[in-house]
């Protein structure tokens, strides 16, 4: 990325597509960003079940950049540092205690120390088990690149679980996943 200066400001921008990124103060001790970040809203509203699976989203609420390949894949259209959060309600309709794991895949390999391992409680007589991990990744993704979000559990009793609308309540979906650009790759210079 060159420096180019404009009216007496340090303006920075990228070398291979010119577009302007952002500026420095005059000792360069702090960086401003012009761009808009990427972002990206996605969720279910459907029951899953079965994995080791990556998770389904059926819905793109928010799209800037960031969007939502054959159902699980996150693809951005610019290279970064981005923040992936993901909350999961997890039922469980067994009268034992069963676990849950979640990890991530870029480009179909499993992110290294990704795992995430909860215990999910057994039913309480007739109501499922539940919890709702918030889980939070932060990881280099280049243009194109596809990231997804993979589930598995020891117990076909222990779903993703959606909730329709109720009188006075908004629909509860079974995943929510939200994608936003925190920074370049590199620092420009």
């Amino acid at each position: 990325m060159a420096k180019q200066k404009h009216h007496g400001a340090p303006w920075l921008t990228d070398d291979t597509t010119g577009d302007l990124l952002g500026v420095r103060d005059d000792d360069s001790s702090e960086f401003f960003w012009l761009r808009d970040p990427r972002l990206g809203v996605f969720f279910d509203t459907t029951t899953q079940t079965d994995g080791v699976v990556p998770m389904a989203f059926n819905t793109q609420a928010i799209t800037r950049g960031v969007t939502m390949k054959d159902g699980t894949k996150v693809v951005v259209d610019r290279s970064g540092i981005y923040e992936l959060q993901l909350s999961v309600h997890i039922h469980n309709t067994s009268a034992q205690f069963h676990t849950f794991e979640l990890w991530g895949r870029l480009n179909g390999a499993d992110i290294a120390n990704s795992r995430f391992i909860y215990s999910v409680p057994a039913k309480h007589g007739a109501i499922p088990g539940a919890v709702i991990p918030s889980q939070n990744f932060w990881l280099a993704i280049n243009a194109g690149d596809e990231v997804q979000m993979v589930w598995a559990t020891d117990s076909a009793n222990v779903r993703i679980t959606y909730h329709a609308a109720e009188v006075g309540r908004p629909i509860s979906p079974s995943l929510l996943l939200t994608v936003k650009e925190i920074a370049p790759l590199t620092q420009p210079r």
